[in-house]
């Protein structure tokens, strides 16, 4: 059996990881900066115009995690009988028609 002296060990300064583990950790409001403001505040009126377009029942949800593997998930906007939504609500296409946007 090794001993201690003889083993190979790679050191982690925690004091120096501190900053990375609080960004990771725990959130931060983000929703002054204007592009997030803009897709929160518009995003409900996607999902509702695309549900009157399409006629659709989009319902909301929350985290689906996949059963075969479970480190995979997603938070999608809404669900539908066939799928899926996720909603963009892009500050650089304002005012666009949504062709042009494309």
């Amino acid at each position: 059996m090794a001993g201690a002296a003889q083993m190979h060990t790679h050191g982690i300064n925690v004091q120096q990881n501190i900053p990375l583990v609080k960004t990771l950790l725990y959130s931060y409001d983000l929703g002054h900066v204007p592009s997030i403001k803009h897709g929160k505040d518009n995003k409900q009126k996607a999902l509702a115009q695309l549900s009157c377009q399409m006629d659709l029942r989009i319902e909301k949800c929350g985290l689906f995690i996949s059963t075969e593997h479970f480190f995979l998930g997603a938070t999608p906007d809404g669900i539908f009988e066939d799928g899926v939504v996720e909603i963009k609500c892009p500050i650089s296409a304002f005012g666009m028609d949504p062709d042009m946007a494309i």
